[in-house]
């Protein structure tokens, strides 16, 4: 075939949920990849390799806090990057099993190579067998991200790295400085952390996390400061210098710090420049990301975008809502619906969230109460020795409503769905404080942190009465 009903450039998160909504819809699919095997960077280089890293760093983490007497561990000075994710390959050959028996499944063609527009309805594909022109009905662009390499660092240098080039890493680090306090410096920050190694993280903004609710990203970092992680908040980098016997980054005050990695988790840049995006009248900004309207259109007519292409903090989740929305908008005229998506930043402990946090509510104007519940006082945090964190709820002061949960400990990616759940159904605080939960049970935290938010919800009113 050279037309079909759907266009979708790009196979990760966004593209193949898009793939596979259209196909269910009964539409002709085509899907195209430049890469040598579906699922995008984030299943090859980002998502995967670096949550496996993550996972084993975690089980270090909790045989420090488990610690029984007598039972003693140490870490091999030879270990490697690749020894700490041994279960990738594993992963990854699900994952990649996966994806290709959906494509199977609803018969959408992979066409393999580079995609440009010559019209807002023809691509040309260069491919390794030469040349295609496909068109379609509508396209839908979700061409990824990768990651930004600011000005001025020396990038050919073996001993820089991206996230996206941590599994080339042939050895630990013993002194690492990350550049960027965001989701996925934060993460690799963690993980040299619980290694062993000597760690500072340069942020150029006041605080860490920006994606996260500020009471939990600043619980975290005082966490990883405790560990022995410092912390350069606010300060630009100035000069990356490059010797025989490892790197000085020093900032633009005169501190400086000496290492033999530097991690740059600086953003990212949308996989755009390739696109011909010219030859339709659609302009990205200067971090590469193409805009969008409230539907994912371009202003081309038929053309949409979605996924980290369009800009936004990385969640995969939200790329795959992203995806099937678009498509339903194109061919079913939906206007997207408002999902409670959660937000699972792998940190260590991780944090998880759904719905807004308390600095977007104020900015909203949007009136609210807080109930809080710490890990430390819950029992079976304290049997397995996980008992550093917080869960909170946000919650309307007229009805008890539930706005928000965010969770900072460990299990709180799993747990966030419960909070989902009730959020999404409209539920207040107390349908989290009626359920009978399992004792003991990290779950059981929602019932404490209900109570909580009742005790103040009823003092709100006494004040208010």
């Amino acid at each position: 075939m050279t037309h079909f009903n759907l266009l979708v450039i790009g196979s990760g998160p966004a593209g193949a949920k898009a793939a596979e909504q259209a196909a269910q819809l009964g539409k002709t699919v085509a899907l195209i990849e430049q890469a040598p095997r579906l699922g995008g960077n984030g299943i090859s280089t980002g998502t995967v390799p670096s949550k496996t890293l993550r996972e084993t760093a975690a089980f270090l983490q909790s045989l420090r806090r488990r610690a029984i007497p007598g039972l003693k561990y140490q870490i091999d000075p030879e270990l490697n990057p690749a020894d700490l994710m041994y279960r990738r390959q594993m992963v990854l050959s699900a994952d990649w099993g996966l994806i290709q028996r959906n494509v199977d499944r609803y018969q959408i063609e992979v066409v393999r190579g580079q995609a440009r527009f010559v019209d807002p309805h023809t691509l040309v594909v260069d491919g390794a067998d030469g040349e295609r022109t496909l068109t379609g009905d509508v396209v839908v662009i979700a061409s990824g991200s990768t990651p930004h390499h600011p000005d001025g660092i020396p990038f050919d240098d073996p001993r820089v790295f991206d996230a996206g080039r941590i599994g080339e890493m042939a050895r630990l680090p013993r002194r690492v400085v990350v550049l960027g306090a965001g989701v996925i410096g934060l993460e690799l920050a963690g993980v040299f952390m619980s290694v062993g190694a000597q760690v500072t993280v340069v942020e150029l903004g006041q605080r860490v996390l920006a994606a996260a609710d500020d009471e939990l990203a600043d619980q975290l970092r005082r966490s990883m400061e405790a560990q022995g992680v410092s912390f350069w908040l606010g300060e630009p980098i100035g000069t990356v210098q490059s010797g025989p016997d490892g790197l000085r980054v020093s900032l633009r005050n005169g501190l400086g710090v000496a290492c033999d990695t530097l991690l740059v988790a600086a953003g990212r840049r949308g996989n755009s420049a390739q696109l011909g995006l010219e030859a339709i009248g659609v302009k990205i900004n200067e971090q590469g990301f193409i805009p969008v309207n409230g539907h994912y259109q371009t202003v081309a007519p038929g053309v949409y975008a979605a996924g980290d292409v369009i800009g936004g903090y990385s969640w995969a989740a939200t790329s795959m809502e992203q995806g099937r929305a678009a498509v339903r908008a194109a061919f079913l005229d939906e206007t997207p619906r408002t999902r409670v998506i959660p937000r699972c930043i792998y940190t260590l402990p991780e944090i998880a969230s759904v719905g807004p946090t308390e600095e977007e509510l104020k900015q909203m104007g949007e009136p609210y109460l807080v109930g809080r519940a710490s890990v430390s006082e819950n029992p079976r945090g304290q049997i397995t020795g996980d008992n550093f964190g917080l869960i909170k709820v946000l919650f309307t002061p007229t009805d008890k409503k539930v706005l928000a949960v965010h969770w900072l400990g460990e299990g709180g990616a799993e747990l966030i769905h419960i909070g989902q759940r009730v959020i999404d159904a409209g539920g207040t605080l107390d349908h989290l404080a009626e359920p009978p939960y399992a004792y003991p049970s990290l779950a059981s935290l929602y019932e404490q942190v209900a109570y909580n938010g009742l005790e103040h919800w009823e003092r709100w009113h006494e004040w208010h009465a």
